[in-house]
């Protein structure tokens, strides 16, 4: 289900428009910001932003871009999780994708237990526990987005999404300007810099975190530079050419498949995985939110290329680099794309399912599992140009330009949003209180925390966030 909703938002990307320019975000004189709750474009004045920081988790200072600690730091709508997040059209309830069709429950309110404490993550929240420290080999194949090249030498990184986030806070990647050079830097990739000798290689294990693969001082210094001096990077592997079983084929030959495998992978984790090209076919993919839940590991059979014997079958999803440059201006944006300094992020709001629902309508099981809130919300700490809903026809979806919550489908896309960390927070207002929930009274109905992630956009990248019950074995 997880591989599915990531695979279905990269494909409705491309038909999105994704487009803008700018500047360093704490340094820019004048930049283009969008209205919170509507996603226009207005013109403002930005000055340096030289406010204490107070929002630990972000270092973004309340009343600076969408950041808060109050409503009373938001120029529209709520203070959710420490973001200004616009205000929906009604009171939310679920949708299910059924019957050919997308079938509306508007009688069944959202379950938002497990969104509880702004979203924190537990790793034993929903899923078995595993064994201290188990490891796992991941292995599939990669989804291609938009016209390119075979998905074989495509590189599969699995990095630990807290570290991940300080490391490229204080990546050297950010003191290159709006440049080629820093978005090249960001690019990095573990099967670059394999590809790489020397001096350059080095630099390039260092630049990117992969201390196992220096000695002596080099790796004394990299190891300095992790947070909590902890691993960042778990695994990573490029996709070949094989049979399925691990024997070698042409990469062209008929059958062949496209295959990673990557051992050493924790599990019950919250984990970030990059798919990026050696050759810059690809825009780099990250997938944030992703987990490896211990009781859907297989048991028994080696991996034929590992060995291990505990393994789990993950697809990871890529845009190719025609898809994003062919890709039509289709949500309103007047510009194409700044490679230099923005990105997108795209996903589905969903809630986090509940066993025993399905009674409402036993024909549709799927009723128990997580599924879009129709009229939820979502903000941005630091907003993107366009903010856009999609309409809630599974068979065409396409931004709704008019449309300023979410619609059957749950789906978003922030387009435009400038690189650096920031922050997603998701609003849902419901008809009456839900215990386990974290809601407020509010003139008559109940304001309530949905989901919300820390994140860090990369220039020219795509990123996937996609809520879906947080870490539910239902899901």
């Amino acid at each position: 289900m997880r591989t599915l909703l990531r695979a279905q938002i990269l494909v409705i990307l491309l038909v999105a428009a994704l487009g803008g320019c700018s500047d360093d975000i704490q340094q820019r004189q004048t930049d283009v910001a969008p209205d919170t709750q509507t996603g226009d474009v207005t013109q403002q004045d930005v000055s340096e932003d030289t406010t204490e920081d107070t929002i630990t988790t972000q270092g973004l200072a309340p009343g600076s871009y969408s950041a808060c600690n109050s409503t009373s730091d938001c120029s529209v709508g709520e203070c959710i999780s420490n973001v200004c997040v616009g205000d929906p059209t009604a009171t939310s309830y679920i949708a299910v994708e059924a019957n050919s069709g997308v079938v509306e429950f508007p009688d069944i309110d959202p379950e938002l237990g497990c969104y509880a404490v702004a979203g924190a993550f537990d790793p034993n929240d929903g899923v078995t526990p595993a064994p201290q420290d188990q490891l796992v080999t991941v292995w599939g194949d990669i989804e291609r987005f938009g016209p390119g090249p075979s998905t074989f030498d495509v590189c599969v990184t699995f990095y630990d999404h807290e570290r991940l986030l300080e490391f490229f806070d204080n990546s050297p990647c950010n003191k290159l300007g709006v440049t080629q050079e820093r978005v090249d830097c960001f690019r990095s990739d573990p099967c670059r810099c394999d590809a790489m000798t020397g001096t350059e290689q080095t630099t390039c294990y260092k630049t990117i975190g992969l201390c196992d693969k220096l000695t002596g001082p080099d790796k004394t210094a990299c190891e300095a530079s992790l947070p909590d001096g902890k691993p960042l990077i778990y695994g990573y592997g490029l996709s070949g050419c094989e049979d399925g079983q691990g024997n070698p084929m042409g990469c062209r030959d008929a059958g062949v498949q496209h295959l990673f495998r990557i051992a050493g992978i924790p599990v019950n984790r919250d984990l970030v995985v990059k798919a990026s090209g050696l050759e810059l076919r690809w825009v780099d993919t990250f997938e944030y939110g992703a987990l490896l839940p211990w009781n859907k590991v297989s048991h028994g059979t080696a991996d034929p290329i590992t060995g291990d014997t505990d393994t789990f079958k993950f697809q990871a999803n890529v845009i190719a680099v025609g898809a994003w440059d062919s890709i039509p201006i289709t949500a309103g944006l007047p510009y194409p794309i700044d490679r230099l300094d923005r990105g997108a992020v795209a996903g589905r709001l969903q809630d986090c399912g509940l066993e025993g629902r399905s009674a409402a309508d036993p024909t549709i099981p799927a009723l128990d599992a997580s599924q879009p809130m129709v009229h939820s919300t979502v903000g941005f700490a630091v907003p993107p140009t366009k903010l856009a809903y999609f309409n809630g026809n599974p068979n065409d979806s396409l931004p709704d330009p008019g449309r300023i919550d979410a619609n059957l489908l749950g789906i978003y896309a922030a387009l435009n949003i400038p690189w650096g960390k920031n922050r997603l927070a998701v609003r849902v207002e419901l008809d009456q209180d839900q215990a386990g929930a974290d809601c407020v009274s509010d003139g008559g109905h109940f304001l309530c925390n949905g989901p919300s992630r820390n994140f860090f956009t990369i220039p020219h990248s795509v990123t996937i966030i996609t809520f879906d019950g947080l870490y539910k074995e239902a899901n």
